[in-house]
């Protein structure tokens, strides 16, 4: 008979699982093994990774136990003399159902040795080549709490190639069906502030804008758990970076389609000002955007504290001052009619130049 493949033997007795049973740290023993372990030798730790387990449960591994019956099922049924070739790559000849099977119990099991080994980086670069251009192997990735690794810098960056892939690919769609999705934002979050690299702060913003691109409820959760605040706090930091800035806004347009997004966003004490100080400054396509954002968060949904502090910060002179430059024909509708709708209210402040109120007489 074959040679059994290394994940279908125990740990322990290095011998085919019977009864494959997985513990609390996520690896997986023949049943009779780990209960010897800890019943009769009274152990409370998990015999691969010496790591605590968290409790003594045993939770069955159906989808490694229906691989190892097919492949002895197979092994019983097959030729007593096997060419070269079969023994040679006993997996691919389990045929494609079967290989899927294997490759998933061996994502999974990586997935829960990802948690307890200080290989990580091995570990991630694994996950990505058995991921690479298999989207139902990416859905499985994520579904199984993949996209909440942690580890060094150099394992934070191929965890965001894993995600990128994801989320190009459309495996991005079925976040929410199996993992917290607050966990997972908050980690793009943390990886988008990171002050180490900032190649994985880029992969993070790219993720982030594919998901609420993709996703409406995915917008109001990011709101949810800060993204808006930390997008101002880093547009302040990051104005003078042209592609950051560009990208930083068009994440905040996105974010602002939404209700929650809205008040998030006008609710931040220098939001105005750090999406003011970029129009006429950073590109036109900066400027652009930050049109739009003002555009979302004064007549989509008025608030009076965005248009005062649109005048307090020198946004409305600056949106005066587009009307005279050449820009995008949208842009130009939008700034007039911000202009031509809240002017009266502006107006009214002694900040507003003297000059600017006779402008918008002409407006009226």
């Amino acid at each position: 008979m074959e040679e059994p493949p290394h994940l279908f033997l125990c740990p322990i007795s290095m011998e085919l699982m019977e009864e494959p049973v997985t513990v609390s740290t996520g690896v997986t023993y023949d049943r009779r093994s780990i209960e010897r372990w800890l019943f009769t030798y009274g152990r409370a730790t998990c015999p691969a990774t010496m790591q605590p387990l968290a409790n003594l449960d045993l939770t069955p591994n159906h989808t490694l136990a229906r691989v190892i019956s097919s492949w002895l099922d197979r092994g019983s049924s097959s030729s007593s003399s096997p060419s070269t070739s079969s023994l040679s790559s006993p997996v691919h000849e389990l045929g494609t159902p079967l290989t899927r099977m294997l490759e998933e119990e061996r994502l999974r099991s990586a997935l829960g040795d990802l948690e307890q080994t200080p290989f990580k980086v091995t570990a991630l670069k694994s996950m990505r080549s058995c991921m690479a251009g298999d989207v139902a192997m990416q859905i499985i990735f994520v579904a199984s709490g993949g996209v909440e690794a942690r580890g060094s810098a150099e394992a934070r960056l191929h965890a965001m190639d894993i995600l990128t892939k994801i989320s190009s690919a459309g495996a991005g769609d079925h976040w929410t069906a199996g993992i917290d999705v607050d966990d997972v934002l908050k980690s793009l979050l943390e990886l988008l502030s990171d002050e180490v690299s900032a190649r994985l702060s880029s992969r993070a913003l790219d993720v982030l804008l594919d998901v609420v691109e993709r996703s409406p409820s995915g917008r109001a959760k990011a709101v949810e758990v800060g993204a808006v605040h930390l997008l101002v706090e880093l547009l302040v930091v990051d104005a003078d970076d042209r592609h950051g800035a560009e990208r930083i806004l068009l994440l905040l347009k996105r974010l602002c389609k939404c209700p929650e997004g809205r008040l998030a966003f006008a609710e931040h004490d220098l939001s105005v000002a750090a999406v003011a100080r970029t129009m006429l400054r950073v590109s036109d396509l900066a400027t652009q955007l930050a049109v739009k954002v003002l555009w979302l968060v004064s007549m989509v949904a008025q608030s009076e504290k965005v248009l005062e502090d649109m005048v307090l910060t020198g946004a409305v002179a600056k949106l005066l001052g587009l009307l005279h430059v050449e820009s995008a024909p949208s842009t130009k509708q939008k700034t007039v009619r911000m202009v031509r709708i809240h002017g009266v209210f502006w107006r009214q402040y002694p900040c507003f130049p003297t000059d600017l109120k006779d402008y918008l007489r002409l407006l009226d």
